[in-house]
């Protein structure tokens, strides 16, 4: 009886959690590959491949904020992740790293999320596009 107590106040406590979207769709995924775009800082597009698990759920767990965007910004994209499990893609994410608008934007189930990327996800892919490389596992 103590336990069914403990449980449903856990329950409760964690249904006034919101839940990040990404965490049940990318839950399989193993690989994704961060594509960036030409653009006055990139002269060439180029794409990286990350499969070192602990970058891939980082991204989505700690560099993608569950926070929803409340303020509009310009949609020019510096890039776009492709995340996959084996050769399926699962989902599109395409980044915007504005200084003054850092972003993410994604449709899951017909639904458009727009969220922000975290200072380290800012740094994160700063740096692969800048140096144009990823430590794999």
């Amino acid at each position: 009886m103590r336990y069914c107590i403990y449980f449903i106040c856990v329950g409760w406590l964690l249904s006034g959690c919101e839940v990040n979207p990404l965490f049940r769709p990318l839950a399989k995924t193993n690989a994704y590959d961060l594509v960036f775009f030409k653009t006055k800082d990139v002269k060439e597009s180029f794409t990286l491949k990350v499969t070192d698990k602990h970058l891939v759920n980082d991204m989505y767990v700690h560099y993608i904020a569950n926070e929803a965007l409340n303020q509009p910004c310009a949609a020019d994209f510096d890039g776009e992740m492709i995340f996959k499990n084996g050769a399926t893609l699962l989902l599109k994410i395409k980044f915007s790293l504005n200084p003054t608008c850092s972003y993410v934007t994604y449709t899951l189930k017909g639904k458009k999320y727009q969220r922000k990327l975290t200072a380290d996800g800012v740094r994160f892919l700063s740096t692969a596009r800048d140096i144009k490389f990823i430590v794999q596992d």
